[in-house]
């Protein structure tokens, strides 16, 4: 990857911000949320320390975006309600209209998906388990100016009950993907989804979410996200620079990064200051398990913005018994989505 593409990085943040809500644009949710969790989840990203410049960058942005009318407050509180056609809905169900038409055609491309992105519909159907009765719908908001909209909230239907739960998801060109299968232990499966929650030039996350169904019926959720993952690995991450070549250990395991900084620092121009996870990481199915796919980015001189410096990525095992956590499986084969 070019010195120029690493450059765009930092820029692409910004742009994408200014035009989040223009209907093929990717970072569509990843930052509608509020101006704390935003902030929280900016400076994670841009930078691992107290750089002022990094700082006055997340501020900039947060201007930005507040000037711009992005930050959606809703009042999303548990609700219950009964809807037509003898439905009782649960949960945010403000995010949904009482005579809300349930769509039956699953969307399984990515043209149906950008087709439902573009279109004038609300509802779209991305997961069905017939055997089990359940149905998962993610909902759009339509902006108030033409061609905008935020994807915000998913529908979970099963028998005559919908539960409404207020999760941001999923961006243009990318399809949640949804497995379903016991995930904490209990002996009752869950759904777990994975959504694109920001994408664009040399800068990807999603966020992994486990829905959970009680005993005594409706579904609760907790995410494990860019922000959670990111600061949990940074925690238990250190790294040392030897002879200019770079290696990195999460517990006091040995990743096998091998990384020669010289040339890097050449082309840059500055030197590497730290060296930090949280501007790549992608949650994939494979075989019945989750993993996480990161790559490491460093901080160079005064730049306010994260630096690639490999293209390989290690691979942790995500479990969830109640809370997340990543165990440190690395490995240099190539994990790949499989159902």
């Amino acid at each position: 990857m070019s010195f120029e593409d690493r450059k765009k990085y930092g820029e692409t943040i910004l742009s994408c911000i200014k035009r989040k809500n223009t209907p093929k644009i990717a970072l569509t949710t990843g930052f509608n949320e509020s101006g704390k969790s935003l902030k929280v989840r900016l400076k994670n990203i841009l930078s691992k320390g107290e750089k002022r410049n990094g700082l006055l960058l997340v501020i900039i942005i947060l201007i930005l975006i507040i000037s711009a009318g992005t930050l959606v407050s809703l009042n999303t509180k548990s609700q219950t309600r009964k809807d037509t056609e003898g439905l009782t809905s649960y949960g945010a169900v403000n995010l949904i209209s009482k005579d809300t038409e349930f769509p039956d055609e699953l969307i399984e491309s990515r043209d149906e998906w950008n087709e439902f992105i573009e279109s004038d519909r609300t509802i779209a159907l991305v997961a069905s388990l017939p055997q089990e009765d359940i149905y998962v719908y993610g909902l759009k908001e339509i902006g108030t100016e033409e061609g905008t909209y935020t994807l915000h909230g998913i529908c979970v239907k099963q028998g005559n009950e919908v539960q409404v739960l207020d999760i941001d998801w999923g961006v243009y060109g990318e399809i949640p993907r949804i497995r379903y299968q016991d995930y904490n232990g209990d002996g009752i499966k869950d759904l777990a989804m994975i959504s694109r929650s920001v994408s664009g030039t040399n800068i990807s996350f999603n966020d992994l979410y486990i829905l959970i169904k009680s005993k005594e019926g409706g579904w609760t959720f907790q995410s494990f996200d860019s922000f959670d993952w990111s600061e949990r690995i940074n925690k238990r991450m250190e790294y040392q620079i030897k002879d200019n070549i770079l290696t990195i250990t999460i517990d006091g395991k040995d990743t096998g990064y091998r990384i020669n900084v010289k040339p890097l620092e050449e082309e840059w121009g500055e030197k590497l200051t730290s060296v930090f996870f949280g501007s790549y990481g992608e949650f994939i199915f494979n075989n019945g398990k989750i993993y996480l796919k990161l790559l490491p980015v460093a901080e160079v001189g005064d730049w306010a913005t994260p630096q690639i410096i490999t293209e390989t990525y290690i691979q942790m095992e995500v479990t969830y018994n109640g809370n997340f956590d990543l165990i440190n499986g690395f490995t240099s084969e190539q994990i790949n989505e499989k159902p």
